[in-house]
């Protein structure tokens, strides 16, 4: 199920979202289970030094970035650090051009 949630890059990275992320990839409320998603991105779009050394990492010593579902602004993408054996969503974003 795809959903547009942002219309533009500048958009999705500035946190102007037009439909929060919010659903899982059964069309499900995800936040139901989970309220946080995995991104490693910094609002700027680039990478975080903290993706759970590039998600090959499930230590509670390492971190990871992660964005709070539900919001609409920029901290749906970049809310805290939290460890790499925490439960959290992931998403794929697709360019729509």
């Amino acid at each position: 199920m795809a959903t547009q949630i942002a219309v533009g890059k500048q958009a999705l990275l500035s946190g102007t979202l037009t439909t929060p992320v919010a659903l899982d990839q059964f069309g499900q409320n995800a936040m139901t289970q989970n309220t946080f998603a995995w991104t490693g991105s910094l609002n700027s779009g680039e990478a975080s030094d903290a993706t759970c050394n590039a998600w090959n990492s499930t230590s509670s010593q390492t971190l990871g970035l992660v964005g709070k579902l539900g919001e609409t602004s920029a901290s749906w993408l970049n809310d805290k650090k939290v460890p790499c054996n925490s439960q959290a969503h992931f998403y794929c974003i697709q360019n729509g051009d």
